[in-house]
């Protein structure tokens, strides 16, 4: 046998040997029991959304009172179309950092959720600088950025509430506000992973408000989020308006 025939079998036992490599890989089973996710999406009916932390329950929670009703709920949620949403929600915990802030909603026998937070939605990336207690024409509020895989929410408080004890501004009440990326063609379909949407300043992913010169973010340059980046799919726009929030219950300092 000569020489070069010897080298062209053993070049295509290697083919083989390489190919069949890959295909055992790509037969791996998958996980049995894979995490349920149902940001912006329906769970099954009868079942709770799993938490992705373990502090899912805790925080404090208020009805929402939807600014525009269910054509505004369907907006945010336009992966879920819901159909007759009930029991519209908002739980807000700060120290549950990829999950701050969770808007919920019952629907025909599912529940639906959206989970924003301050860490990116698939990378190890966390930043609220902009997030706390702002002076707003003489009186405090608080503002802030969180974000998910789909958009981004403004979370304002500024009702301070009494308990009914005469201790003051133990609850409180505010207002979220909500914008949708643009993912779609000629767009990237996923979000770079070293920025949260709020330090982007260019792109779909430009997710800021509170603009002045169309560069800085200035939390207390207007009272709502009234601006956005060059680039963004929309303005932010008024989800609902929420009263009973506990204020150490829901991690505000």
């Amino acid at each position: 046998m000569n020489l070069n025939f010897k080298l062209l079998i053993a070049m295509a036992l290697t083919v083989i040997s390489v190919g069949c490599a890959k295909e055992k890989a790509a037969d791996a089973p998958l996980p049995t029991n894979p995490p349920l996710d149902c940001s912006r999406g329906g769970c099954p009916p009868g079942a709770t959304p799993p938490p992705s932390d373990p502090s899912y329950n805790s925080g404090s929670s208020a009805a929402l009172q939807l600014s525009g009703g269910s054509a505004t709920l369907a907006k945010m949620f336009y992966n879920s179309a819901p159909n007759n949403p009930q029991n519209v929600r908002i739980n807000i915990d700060l120290r549950r950092k990829s999950e701050s802030v969770i808007i919920s909603y019952t629907d025909g026998g599912r529940v639906v959720e959206a989970a924003l937070g301050v860490v990116h939605p698939y990378s190890g990336h966390s930043n609220e600088a902009y997030n706390g207690w702002v002076n707003q024409d003489g009186k405090t509020i608080w503002k802030g950025f969180f974000q998910d895989t789909y958009g981004a929410v403004i979370l304002i408080v500024d009702k301070f509430l009494s308990q009914g004890d005469g201790q003051s501004g133990n609850i409180l009440g505010g207002s979220i506000w909500f914008q949708n990326f643009n993912r779609y063609a000629p767009n990237n379909p996923q979000q770079g992973p070293l920025k949260m949407c709020w330090e982007i300043s260019l792109g779909p992913y430009d997710c800021r408000s509170f603009l002045v010169n169309n560069k800085y973010v200035i939390m207390n340059s207007t009272y709502y989020p009234t601006n956005k980046g060059e680039n963004a799919n929309m303005l932010y726009e008024k989800l609902g308006d929420f009263n009973g929030i506990a204020k150490d219950a829901a991690g505000f300092n």
